[in-house]
């Protein structure tokens, strides 16, 4: 009987593991993604959404104490929260990303120096929401603000962030 049983648990373990995968994005808290290829995890502590009426911020942070060096990702979605994918633009009025860094400035003459980036094309797709977290994935151009110009491509965005209540 108990080895009856035995098999009934792996079987079912093997069944219930085997499942189709649904898109869900795998990390706990935070928000990561490649910026021209190299690594961006953001610090779990700091990410996090605020909503409004009009829009869903979800912000999320990469601080190095040591080199004195920032980043702060802002992803603004507009309207109501819902599952599907939205569009980003320059313009004013629609779903955007700015993208703040220390790290890409060659000459950094004091603390306060940085670079101020905007999403000029890509979307944030939300795959699932719940009063508890918003969860999705994202690609997109970022184009800094100010002359020169500098371009940021940035794939395999992931976000899981807990909403605080």
């Amino acid at each position: 009987m108990k080895k009856l049983l035995l098999i009934l648990v792996i079987f079912s373990f093997v069944i219930f593991s085997c499942g189709k995968k649904d898109g869900s994005v795998t990390i706990k808290n935070g928000l990561v993604c490649e910026i021209d290829g190299r690594q961006w995890v953001g610090d779990t502590l700091t990410s996090n959404i605020l909503k409004s009426a009009e829009y869903i911020v979800i912000t999320s942070t990469l601080a190095n104490t040591t080199s004195k060096q920032l980043e702060l990702f802002s992803v603004v979605l507009k309207g109501e929260l819902k599952t599907g994918d939205y569009s980003l633009s320059s313009e004013g009025n629609q779903s955007y990303v700015e993208f703040t860094s220390t790290m890409t400035k060659k000459d950094i003459g004091s603390e306060n120096e940085f670079d101020k980036f905007r999403s000029s094309e890509g979307k944030v797709s939300v795959v699932k929401f719940d009063e508890n977290h918003i969860e999705g994935t994202f690609n997109f151009t970022l184009v800094t603000t100010e002359e020169p110009k500098k371009t940021l491509k940035v794939t395999d965005g992931k976000f899981n962030i807990k909403i605080s209540k």
